[in-house]
């Protein structure tokens, strides 16, 4: 048997489907009529491709949500999982990021052609999550060669440190 809490996050994931659908829908159509209907003027290949960017953008984002939202009952109807929780994080919320972006280009591309710029932004924070969790701390790591490295100064101390303890062991036979 279902718990309370499962029975509230099934039907949290269910409206919370509802509300993206409704948002993709919405910014489709509206592109859709803007472009295509009151500005068919300015309709060339690029408003085909866009259409294709975000129709791609919405076929990889709403069916992951989907999948990982989605309940999973027992063979005798019972409720066994009642879906991810949505505040969990991870490839589900860079998901809906990128669905928001996507609607956000759409409807502000009704405007003007320069909010498809906003795109920018999602490659641009994946090259800071690379440097930041990848390439900084590879820089930074000691290696094998930097430890070996000693100044002029270490190096003295070093040999002057290694002749007192053999004058200190040649004296104390």
């Amino acid at each position: 048997m279902a718990k309370a809490g499962d029975k509230k996050r099934l039907e949290q994931n269910a409206d919370h489907l509802r509300k993206l659908k409704i948002i993709v829908i919405v910014a489709n159509v509206a592109w859709l009529v803007v472009r295509f209907l009151l500005r068919r003027s300015t309709v060339t290949w690029t408003s085909y491709a866009a259409l294709g960017l975000t129709s791609l953008v919405y076929a990889i984002c709403y069916p992951g949500i989907a999948t990982a939202l989605a309940p999973h009952y027992s063979p005798s109807g019972e409720l066994v999982y009642a879906g991810a929780d949505l505040a969990q994080g991870g490839v589900l919320s860079y998901y809906h990021d990128l669905l928001y972006i996507t609607a956000f280009v759409q409807l502000g591309s009704t405007i003007s052609k320069w909010a498809w710029l906003a795109f920018i932004a999602v490659p641009a924070y994946c090259a800071y999550l690379l440097v930041i969790h990848v390439l900084l701390p590879y820089w930074s790591a000691p290696r094998a060669d930097m430890t070996s490295f000693e100044s002029e100064a270490d190096k003295r101390r070093r040999e002057k440190r290694e002749r007192q303890t053999a004058r200190a062991q040649k004296f104390s036979k």
